[in-house]
């Protein structure tokens, strides 16, 4: 097979927090902050698309957890927290925060 099979946006963007959140620190920290530029590029690529939605998937919701958010957030808080309420914006928009 030629060429490489990419995830699609949401997915990546779901197992990106996923992985954020659950990345040793600090062992780990230049991993989470690659990680939060992958999100943020993610739901910037979701936005660009006239009102992109991350499906109403089970299985993609499955992932997010009370604890990663809760290892999401914290992460966040630390290594970008001045960005925090733009990635708190842009999930909302994209339909993966209420």
């Amino acid at each position: 097979m030629d060429g490489v099979t990419v995830a699609k946006i949401p997915l990546l963007l779901v197992e990106k927090i996923v992985a954020s959140a659950e990345r040793q620190l600090p062992l780990k920290s230049n991993k989470v902050v690659a990680d939060l530029d992958d999100i943020l590029f993610c739901l910037n690529n979701l936005m660009k698309k006239k009102n992109a939605k991350v499906p109403d998937d089970d299985l993609l919701r499955y992932r997010l957890t009370k604890e990663v958010w809760r290892g999401f957030w914290d992460r966040l808080k630390v290594f970008k927290p001045e960005e925090l309420e733009k990635y708190r914006r842009l999930l909302r928009e994209v339909g993966l925060l209420r």
